[in-house]
């Protein structure tokens, strides 16, 4: 599904080659402006943008909705768990909202606190494999990510399946870090946090591009933090990127509160499941 607004024709352009080269099928492919009427039937042609807080019913939009509903709702829930879950070894799979509903069953809104970390990875202490499935915060995939070590691990991610994290490169100085694929902001530096956020240039980052991108290494004797709006196969990738460079402690973003959640340490100052504020990044 295509949205297309006066001005940003290079960005819809980007995206139609992802739909061409992946040969995916096109939903729809709508035209946004400001004034006139709106025609289509909710596939294709212009619709006329409602202004915030207006209650009209838009048929076009309406009719969209429509058709992407009726496409989602060929099969419920537990049979697209049940397929998934097929493409793994049984042995290996780490159902978090199951693992969530027996760590913390008086846990009503089946949110990850991370009071359960230290609980969860000691469960798992024998496990030869990991296949992580189900919704969780980047410092919960993070953290499995780390503790699974050299053994086998695989997340699942519903846009693409199932993968392992990449391998990342690291840039030689601090200006090779950049990509057009990526942006990366100026680094927060103190005297024991290094702390970074990287944001997708188009919002959406293909896992096939990960060998071009190209990562800062971190100040010496200093904690990472991570934040950003990324897939959580980089927030697993990147975990594995800085622990490689033996930081005394790694954290990456909550973004629920804006926390920093302490997912590998090698100090006492800082232990698994620590919330930290978050640093103030330009």
């Amino acid at each position: 599904m295509l949205f297309k607004k006066d001005g940003l024709e290079q960005d819809f352009q980007i995206w139609r080659s992802y739909i061409e080269r992946d040969k995916l099928e096109l939903l729809a492919e709508i035209f946004s402006q400001k004034l006139g009427e709106s025609a289509g039937s909710g596939s294709e042609g212009p619709m006329t943008t409602l202004k915030p807080g207006d209650l009209r019913y838009n048929i076009e939009f309406g009719a969209l909705v429509e058709r992407i509903r009726e496409i989602f709702s060929r099969y419920t829930p537990e049979q697209l768990e049940q397929w998934h879950l097929s493409q793994v070894p049984l042995e290996s799979i780490v159902n978090l909202p199951k693992r969530l509903a027996t760590l913390a069953p008086e846990n009503d809104d089946n949110a990850w606190t991370p009071r359960v970390l230290q609980p969860l990875l000691a469960s798992l202490s024998e496990q030869a494999a990991f296949s992580i499935y189900g919704r969780g915060p980047a410092w919960l995939y993070g953290a499995l990510a780390l503790h699974a070590g050299t053994r086998p691990f695989q997340q699942f991610d519903a846009r693409i399946g199932w993968v392992t994290p990449p391998s990342l490169q690291a840039a030689a100085t601090a200006d090779q870090a950049t990509s057009s694929n990526l942006s990366i902001e100026e680094p927060f530096v103190s005297d024991d946090i290094y702390a970074i956020a990287l944001y997708p240039t188009y919002n959406y980052l293909d896992f096939r591009v990960a060998d071009q991108l190209v990562f800062p290494e971190p100040l010496p004797q200093r904690g990472v933090i991570v934040s950003g709006k990324l897939p959580l196969w980089l927030f697993t990738a990147l975990a594995r990127f800085y622990a490689q460079r033996d930081v005394p402690w790694i954290a990456l973003n909550d973004a629920r509160d804006n926390k920093a959640i302490v997912i590998y340490s090698q100090v006492a100052t800082h232990p698994l499941g620590k919330r930290l504020p978050m640093p103030k990044i330009m």
